[in-house]
C-alpha cells in the first residue's frame, strides 16, 4: 500500500514500559519491542522490532493497511 506523509514521535522507555502521547508498549529484556498506539489521524496501529543499546528498528503496520519501517535512537 503507498502511505502518504510521514511521522515521528517520541517514545519514553522506563523499567521495560514505553509510553508515547497515544499508546503504550513494552521493551523486554532481549530487546523485543511491541507497542500499539494510535496516530494523530485516528488511526489505530502496532509497532515491533528489537532496541540494542541506544538504537532500534522494526517494521509497524497500521490499522487502514499502511505498513513501514521505524528507527529509534535514545537520546
Amino acid at each position: 500500500m503507498n502511505c502518504q506523509g510521514s511521522g515521528s514521535g517520541t517514545l519514553v522507555i522506563a523499567g521495560g514500559l514505553i509510553s508515547n502521547k497515544n499508546g503504550t508498549g513494552e521493551v523486554s529484556p532481549n530487546g523485543a519491542y511491541h507497542s500499539a498506539s494510535v496516530g494523530d489521524d485516528g488511526v489505530a496501529m502496532t509497532a515491533t522490532g528489537r532496541m540494542s543499546g541506544n538504537t532500534g528498528s522494526g517494521s509497524f503496520r497500521r490499522a487502514d493497511g499502511c505498513v513501514g519501517r521505524w528507527s529509534a535512537r535514545r537520546v
